[in-house]
């Protein structure tokens, strides 16, 4: 009995055998270009947060223009890669025993560690440090229904479903397509994928009708979540065998999509046009780049590793520097601009830093290990490839 060896939307090494051996891509050099756009994806959250921080100690309009150029598209390239990877690692699987109980115990294990881990910091600050937070603050129900990911207003907003750690409102929505893909996989590819489109498209109209509580409301009648299945489109449209024209016809749909958005104003209310088809045509124009064995690509290959990692633990590492920077006065002795710009640095390279140290310590080690728990008798691998 062969088995396969790849790696999932989080960068984990995932093996199976038998009936859900899952077929490696034809080029590892495009799986190592995904973990790269993933890296580069969590920097330009990174990026937009620094200029944020960096406003504490030089408030300028400089910095405030910046930090609204639409760095936050790394999180809508972020959605159309989980929608790719659920395909290449899960596609094979439809239809097949286990196969949504093999899916959502690994998700489980990759996904939720790292994040109750950082939520739990985040609990920790708002009951020792609540004066210095911004926004959070801790209530016993926030904090329960943010770490089991359910959607819910974050408290004293009416328009927000940030669980307490902010950032982590992507995570509900990939629980959620986790979920709603598991339960896909029930059915054939075909059916599975019909089921799953159409469920989506009957919970946005719902949440948009205010058929759900108020949290559900605002979470389901955002577009970003269709984002999952323009990745899953590119994953069709770039598999081996896929139909010739099937490329040339989500590019046009995406651009297509932002001409539509921009004419009629909806890029202006739904993210899907502003943000998610240009999100997807990123991911296409950068998957069959040549990639190199420079060190720069190297290092990016290994940033997008622990790109989870990165994500959730660089809001700490910016307010953590960013304190210090006002505390040790680093812009009266240096002046304003010089000490923001090598604060500005100071944020990608130490957040970079702890996140590898992280995964590499922490993260990655307690994921193999409640792998092997889950799945302990496996045949060696035979290929490895780098989603």
């Amino acid at each position: 009995m062969t088995a396969v060896e790849t790696r999932d939307a989080l960068g984990y090494e995932m093996k199976r055998s038998g009936p859900l051996a899952i077929a490696p891509a034809s080029r590892t050099s495009r799986l190592e270009m995904v973990q790269v756009m993933r890296a580069l994806a969590a920097l330009a959250v990174l990026v937009q947060h620094g200029f944020h921080e960096a406003q504490r100690f030089n408030p300028s309009p400089t910095l405030r223009f910046l930090e609204a150029l639409p760095w936050h598209i790394g999180v809508d390239v972020f959605f159309v890669i989980s929608g790719f990877i659920m395909m290449h690692t899960a596609a094979s699987t439809f239809g097949k025993p286990g196969a949504t109980r093999a899916f959502m115990l690994r998700r489980l294990i990759r996904i939720v560690p790292p994040y109750w881990f950082f939520t739990s910091l985040m609990v920790i600050a708002t009951l020792l440090l609540a004066d210095r937070m911004n926004t959070a603050r801790f209530e016993p129900t926030h904090a329960l229904l943010s770490y089991l990911f359910i959607p819910h207003l974050r408290p004293g907003f009416d328009d927000q479903i940030h669980p307490i750690l902010a950032l982590g409102w992507t995570l509900l929505y990939e629980m959620f397509f986790y979920v709603a893909f598991a339960l896909a996989l029930l059915l054939n590819q075909t059916k599975g994928l019909t089921a799953l489109f159409v469920g989506f498209l009957l919970l946005f109209l719902g949440a948009k009708a205010g058929l759900f509580t108020a949290g559900l409301n605002v979470f389901w009648s955002d577009t970003i979540m269709f984002a999952f299945f323009l990745g899953i489109f590119a994953w069709l449209a770039l598999r081996d065998d896929a139909h010739p024209k099937a490329l040339t016809a989500l590019i046009g749909l995406a651009l297509a999509g932002i001409v539509v958005g921009w004419w009629t104003g909806l890029a202006h209310t739904h993210r899907l046009f502003q943000l998610d088809f240009p999100a997807v045509l990123i991911f296409l124009a950068l998957y069959r780049l040549p990639l190199g064995r420079s060190p720069l690509a190297l290092a990016l290959i290994a940033l997008g590793d622990a790109s989870y990692t990165l994500y959730l633990s660089h809001p700490f590492t910016v307010n953590v520097l960013s304190a210090a920077f006002i505390k040790a006065r680093i812009s009266d002795i240096l002046g304003v601009w010089p000490a923001t710009w090598i604060y500005f640095c100071a944020c990608i390279l130490v957040s970079a830093i702890v996140a590898l140290i992280f995964y590499r310590r922490a993260e990655a080690p307690l994921t193999k290990l409640l792998l092997r728990r889950i799945s302990p008798k496996r045949s060696a691998p035979t290929e490895e490839a780098a989603a």
